[in-house]
């Protein structure tokens, strides 16, 4: 069910159905990681975003299947 998974002191291991969409997934981490990383250093904690803002992401690309813990494609728990 996940696709990244991270062991501190050991790495990150990251699957797709291609070697490429293995590694764009870590590209999306990394980058992540740079951003929040330069944050903290500026001095601002990230908030992240809603439950509620990961739906309506979801749903504009019509992947409501894809949040967690939802029973169906309607994104129901």
């Amino acid at each position: 069910r996940h696709h990244l998974v991270m062991w501190q002191y050991h790495g990150v291991l990251a699957t797709g159905r291609t070697l490429a969409g293995g590694f764009d997934k870590l590209e999306v981490l990394e980058k992540s990681a740079r951003i929040y990383w330069q944050l903290r250093m500026a001095g601002i904690e990230p908030n992240g975003i809603s439950k509620d803002q990961i739906r309506h992401i979801l749903k504009s690309f019509g992947r409501l299947e894809r949040l967690p813990d939802a029973d169906d494609a309607t994104g129901q728990r």
